[in-house]
């Protein structure tokens, strides 16, 4: 996550309402673009309603884009309503739909005045209808709106919202990156690492006990008189990471203990290998070595002070 990811830095307020919040920041962002950019306001709507609306440019100004409106039949999650149409849009990403749910807000739009109505369900998942269920007029995916949102060429502030939006979908894991031809030379720059990081392990007289890999980061636990982790983190490739762990009591000497980083019971040191400083990926294999060498050799002093401050 980056510093300013906006709707993501809000979102851990959202605890359980990831649904709500998703649908809020959306509602916010389409109101935005209606107002500061009309004509692509207008184009996502008609993608959203797989251009069953299609809103003249002179009309924009009496659209609005409502939450959470009550009805006698049950709460859409979002409103759309123009001078002859009505939208009701229901939001999913991981739960199922209610009992009815969508035959409940069909019938409280067949009870409005609007002469034209639609009914919109947007998923994180593809949705399979029963013959006798209710069905919306158009199911579209989130992936269709974030790759919509790509291809939009708006001023800079609405570019930076959309930009947020789409990082907010990405940190959520609803839409996924393009899986592009330098995975294949990342899969290979990651094992070279891993291999430096292995031989370094070696050359401080540590053991290997595994290689670590998960959805968030990749690396090597080590063992000398403590247990040790070095490696990265997905979301921040470029920094190399030297972890220890059940830091007891860290409070008491953080304070005064000038290295790394500590984060609950585990102390961190790092070193960033795309700084101008480190130089790391414009140096010689075994200048690359070296560093790693140095790195790891320098965070286990600091973590051998560190335990003795401790004791």
């Amino acid at each position: 996550m980056k510093k300013y990811d906006l709707f993501f830095r809000l979102f851990k307020w959202a605890w359980r309402q990831e649904e709500n919040f998703i649908s809020e920041a959306f509602a916010y962002l389409l109101s935005y673009l209606l107002e500061e950019e009309p004509e692509c306001g207008i184009e996502l709507i008609a993608e959203l309603t797989q251009e069953r609306v299609r809103i003249p440019l002179t009309e924009v100004n009496a659209v609005t884009v409502t939450t959470q409106i009550t009805t006698a039949l049950g709460r859409p999650d979002i409103e759309i309503s123009a001078r002859d149409h009505l939208v009701y849009i229901e939001v999913k990403l991981d739960a199922q739909l209610g009992e009815e749910q969508l035959k409940r807000y069909r019938r409280a739009l067949e009870q409005t005045s609007y002469e034209k109505t639609s009914l919109v369900l947007l998923t994180r998942y593809p949705v399979e209808f029963c013959p006798e269920e209710a069905q919306p007029d158009v199911n579209i995916r989130w992936r269709n709106v974030a790759e919509w949102l790509e291809t939009v060429n708006v001023r800079e502030i609405s570019g930076f919202l959309i930009r947020q939006f789409h990082e907010l979908l990405k940190e959520r894991n609803i839409i996924m990156e393009q899986v592009s031809w330098e995975f294949v030379n990342g899969i290979n720059g990651l094992q070279a690492l891993m291999n430096m990081l292995n031989e370094a392990i070696i050359g401080q007289k540590l053991r290997a006990i595994g290689h670590n890999g998960s959805w968030s980061a990749h690396g090597i636990q080590c063992e000398g008189d403590e247990k040790y982790w070095i490696g990265i983190y997905y979301e921040e490739p470029c920094i190399l990471k030297f972890e220890m762990y059940n830091v007891d009591n860290a409070a008491q000497v953080q304070e005064r203990f000038p290295y790394g980083l500590f984060t609950g019971q585990c102390w961190s040191n790092q070193r960033d290998l795309a700084s101008e400083e480190a130089h790391f990926f414009a140096r010689s294999k075994a200048s690359q070595l070296q560093f790693i060498e140095e790195f790891l050799e320098e965070s286990l002093k600091y973590a051998t002070v560190l335990r003795r401050q401790l004791s």
